[in-house]
């Protein structure tokens, strides 16, 4: 008889295949989630005002937080297919992310998911992973928008020194003018003095 020993596979087998295979599962997941997103815009847009969330509730199952998630995924990656049969993301950068990941990059502005996307290799990270750099990112977006504000300001506080120095010279321009023409006029009148009394 074979031992238990003998039976066992590699766990670094079985390690890898779990992972690829909760990637597929992740990548699944994603693509329903962006068809069931496209049927719950449309529903909306059909339904009388006031029943969607009865509607959400009752016939799906489904949360508005949990339905908002698919509406986000179908209008972020979804394109417009007919049906989940060569259903497609709108970007292949999009096909190998797990809906994880997809939910995590809607925190990145849309003009600017694609290409941190793409920059960051997030198909490679965990969902933490991911989180945390999208924090990061974010920090960083503040702190330089907080320099450039600073920025802004100091160019605005020299501007207005500026002005200052310019106002502040032609002050001191006008007052030399008066003191000369103060001068002159002193000059006169001393010269005046002496020719009154000389004369």
């Amino acid at each position: 008889m074979d031992s238990v020993a003998e039976k066992h596979r590699d766990i670094d087998v079985i390690t890898s295949e779990i992972k690829e295979l909760c990637s597929a599962a992740g990548k699944t997941m994603l693509l329903y989630a962006a068809e069931i997103g496209r049927r719950l815009v449309e529903a909306k847009e059909i339904l009388p005002h006031g029943e969607w969330g009865r509607w959400l509730s009752e016939e799906c199952g489904f949360s508005q937080r949990t339905a908002n998630k698919h509406m986000q995924i179908f209008k972020a990656y979804g394109s417009a297919q007919v049906s989940l049969f060569g259903a497609e993301l709108n970007s292949p950068t999009w096909a190998n992310l797990s809906y994880s990941q997809a939910l995590s990059l809607l925190a990145v502005p849309e003009e600017e998911r694609e290409t941190f996307a793409k920059e960051n290799n997030v198909e490679e990270l965990s969902t933490r992973e991911l989180d945390k750099l999208i924090k990061e990112r974010d920090e960083a977006v503040t702190r330089a928008e907080a320099a450039e504000l600073e920025l802004d300001n100091s160019i605005e506080i020299s501007r207005e020194i500026e002005q200052k120095n310019g106002e502040l010279e032609k002050l001191a321009d006008e007052q030399k003018q008066r003191l000369e023409t103060a001068r002159n006029e002193a000059l006169e009148l001393k010269l005046k003095l002496v020719k009154a009394k000389h004369g």
